[in-house]
């Protein structure tokens, strides 16, 4: 416990815990395939970084050319609290530096969070701020 709202060590979800299954499986890729038969066939070729990330490129380059910055969008799901894994936030620079990217300005999944928080944390932390704070304010969907 530390702190005034006297908090628990926090440590992950099972979920959380279970990442490293999906790093260190034997199925993950380690580089870079490029498809060689038809969509869903099933049939890829290993290909050098290099080639990929020219092929990246070239990709990003044509589409924006032809369809413009708006053509590009980001949008992660994760099991990770704020994909601190997912890497979208390299990927989301890249585009920036290339011209821009569409953006979703708001999380459509907080109604949900707000809902599901009260069972396994939040309420420990409303419950300290109650007693220690002199106020505070909360953006619950649910409860408001």
């Amino acid at each position: 416990m530390n702190s005034i709202l006297k908090m628990p060590v926090m440590r992950a979800c099972v979920r959380g815990r279970s990442y490293r299954k999906f790093v260190y499986h034997p199925d993950r890729l380690k580089y870079p395939m490029k498809r060689v038969g038809k969509r869903g066939e099933g049939k890829f070729e290993r290909i050098s970084w290099d080639e990929a990330t020219t092929l990246i490129a070239n990709n990003l380059k044509t589409i924006t050319e032809k369809y413009g910055v708006a053509s590009r969008y980001v949008h992660v799901g994760t099991a990770v609290s704020g994909g601190t894994f997912s890497g979208d936030k390299m990927v989301r620079r890249l585009l920036n530096l290339t011209g821009g990217y569409l953006e979703s300005y708001h999380s459509v999944s907080m109604g949900n969070t707000a809902a599901a928080h009260p069972l396994h944390l939040w309420h420990r932390g409303q419950r300290q701020l109650a007693r220690h704070a002199s106020g505070y304010q909360t953006g619950d969907p649910v409860g408001t």
